[in-house]
C-alpha cells in the first residue's frame, strides 16, 4: 500500500471530524459500565457486602438482564430525539449509575446500581456512538464506526490501571463519586461542543433520505470504485428502511442469532472471571493485567482493518468470518498455563472486539437501512446485554462443580465453530435479499 493509498484511506476524517471525535469519546467512557472494568472491584464489593463469588455474579446477572430488558425501550429513542438532548440524557444517567453505586449500601441498591450501569454505559453509550455513526456517515461508514470504537482500547490502555491505582489510593466508593463528577464536568461539555454544529448535519441527513423515497437512488458515496455488484445494490438502488417489529419477524435475523450472541457471552464469561481465570493458570494478577496493552494494540489494529475492508466488500461479506478469532482465542486459551498463552488469548480476543464493533456498526444499516437504526441497533443490542448477562452465572456454576476454566474454553471455542458455520449460510441468505 503506497503512501497515496494511505492518504485516500485516512481521507474520511476531514469529512467529520467533530461526529468521530464524539464518537471515540462516548465508546472510551462506556468503560465504566463494561464488563472488564466493573469486575476490578469484585474483591472490594464482596468484602463490603459479605457475598460470595455466586452471590456477586447473581447481582450482576440480574442488573444486566433487567438492562437488556429496558434497552429494547430506551435504545429506540435515540430515533426520536435530537442527538444533543438525548446525549445529555445518556451522560445524566450515566453520572447518576456511578453515584448510585459509590452510595450502595445492601444487596437490592447493589443490583440496581448495577443495572443502571449496564443500562447507560455499556448500553446507551455505546449505541449512542454507533448509531450516530452508521446513520449520519454516507461517506466510509465502515472506517468511521471503526474510528469510534478505537475508544475502546484506548479506554482498556489505561483506565483499568487509572482505576485500580484510585481504589488503593483513596478507596473503592471515591473513586466512583470522581467518575460521576467527570461525566457531567468533564465529559458533556465537550461532547456538546463537538455537536455544536448538528442541526446541520442532521439536515444533510433527512435530505439524503428524502432524496432516496423520492427518486427511488440511495444517495450514498460510499460505494466503492470497484464496481461490486453487491454494493452496487446495498448503496445505488432504492431501499427499504425496515422497522424494529418487522426485523423481528425476518427469519434471517434468527439464523444470525448465535453469531450476534456468541462474542457477548463467552467474552464477558471469561472477563468476569479473570481473576479465577489468572489464579487457574498460576499468573500473578500483576503480569496478567499487562496482557490488557496485547488487547488494546490488536484491538486497534483490527479495528482500522476492519473498517477499510467494510467499505470495500460490505458487512456482510465478513460475516463468515468474525467468530474466527474469538475461537481460537478460547482454544488458545486451553492449550498451555504459560503466560505467554496469555498475551496470544488478549491479542485474538482485541482482534475479536475491534471487528466485531465495526462490523456490527456497519452491518444493521447495510441490511435493515438507516431511518429506524436505533430501533434496530437498540434490539440486537439487548440481546447481546441478555447474553453476557447470563455467562457469569452459568460459567460460576460450572466452575463451583470443579469444571476447569481449560474445559469452559474449549466449549466456547467448540461454539465458535458452530456459529461460524452458520454465518456462512446466513452470509449467503442475506447477499441474495438485500
Amino acid at each position: 500500500m503506497n503512501l497515496s493509498h494511505i492518504r485516500t484511506e485516512l481521507s474520511f476524517v476531514r469529512i467529520d471530524p467533530r461526529l468521530l471525535a464524539y464518537g471515540f469519546l462516548m465508546t472510551m467512557c462506556s468503560t465504566f459500565g463494561q464488563t472488564f472494568f466493573v469486575s476490578l472491584y469484585a474483591d472490594y464489593i464482596k468484602a463490603d457486602f459479605s457475598l460470595s463469588n455466586g452471590e456477586f455474579g447473581a447481582a450482576y446477572s440480574m442488573g444486566t438482564i433487567a438492562s437488556a430488558a429496558v434497552l429494547t425501550w430506551s435504545g429506540h429513542w435515540i430515533d426520536r430525539l435530537d442527538l444533543r438532548l438525548w446525549t445529555k440524557i445518556v451522560i445524566g444517567l450515566f453520572s447518576l449509575a456511578c453515584l448510585t453505586m459509590a452510595l450502595a449500601q445492601n444487596f437490592l441498591t447493589l443490583v440496581i446500581a448495577i443495572f443502571l450501569l449496564r443500562q447507560a454505559g455499556q448500553g446507551l453509550m455505546t449505541h449512542t456512538a454507533m448509531t450516530s455513526q452508521a446513520r449520519y456517515h454516507d461517506k466510509a461508514r465502515g472506517r468511521a464506526v471503526a474510528t469510534a470504537g478505537l475508544g475502546f482500547p484506548a479506554a482498556e490502555s489505561f483506565v483499568p490501571v487509572v482505576g485500580v491505582m484510585l481504589a488503593v489510593a483513596i478507596g473503592w466508593r471515591e473513586t466512583w463519586f470522581l467518575y460521576a463528577a467527570f461525566m457531567v464536568v468533564g465529559l458533556l461539555p465537550f461532547v456538546l461542543w463537538l455537536l455544536k454544529d448538528h442541526d446541520q448535519r442532521h439536515a444533510q441527513y433527512l435530505h439524503r433520505d428524502s432524496q432516496s423515497a423520492a427518486s427511488g437512488l440511495e444517495q450514498n458515496d460510499t460505494t466503492p470504485q470497484s464496481g461490486s455488484s453487491y454494493l452496487h445494490k446495498v448503496f445505488s438502488h432504492s431501499r427499504k428502511h425496515w422497522q424494529r417489529r418487522e426485523v423481528l419477524r425476518d427469519y434471517r435475523f434468527y439464523i444470525l442469532l448465535p453469531v450476534i450472541l456468541a462474542p457477548s457471552f463467552i467474552s464477558t464469561g471469561l472477563f468476569f472471571h479473570q481473576v479465577k481465570l489468572a489464579f487457574d493458570k498460576g499468573w500473578p494478577v500483576e503480569q496478567w493485567a499487562l496482557t490488557f496493552s496485547a488487547l488494546a494494540g490488536a484491538s486497534v489494529i483490527a479495528a482500522i482493518v476492519s473498517g477499510i475492508v467494510t467499505d470495500r466488500i460490505g458487512a456482510v461479506k465478513i460475516l463468515p468470518f468474525v467468530l474466527i478469532p474469538l475461537g481460537l482465542a478460547c482454544f488458545v486459551l486451553a492449550q498451555s498455563d504459560a503466560i505467554w498463552i496469555g498475551w496470544v488469548f488478549m491479542a485474538l480476543i482485541g482482534i475479536t472486539t475491534g471487528s466485531l464493533q465495526t462490523f456490527f456498526g456497519a452491518f444493521w444499516a447495510e441490511a435493515y437501512g438507516t431511518r429506524h437504526l436505533g430501533g434496530i441497533r437498540a434490539l440486537a443490542t439487548a440481546l447481546m446485554v441478555l447474553s453476557s448477562a447470563l455467562s457469569p452465572v452459568i460459567m460460576g456454576l460450572l466452575l463451583d462443580i470443579d469444571i476447569s476454566m481449560n474445559s469452559i474454553a474449549l466449549a466456547c471455542a467448540g461454539y465458535c465453530v458452530f456459529g461460524a458455520i452458520i454465518s456462512i449460510f446466513s452470509s449467503r441468505i442475506y447477499q441474495r435479499t438485500i
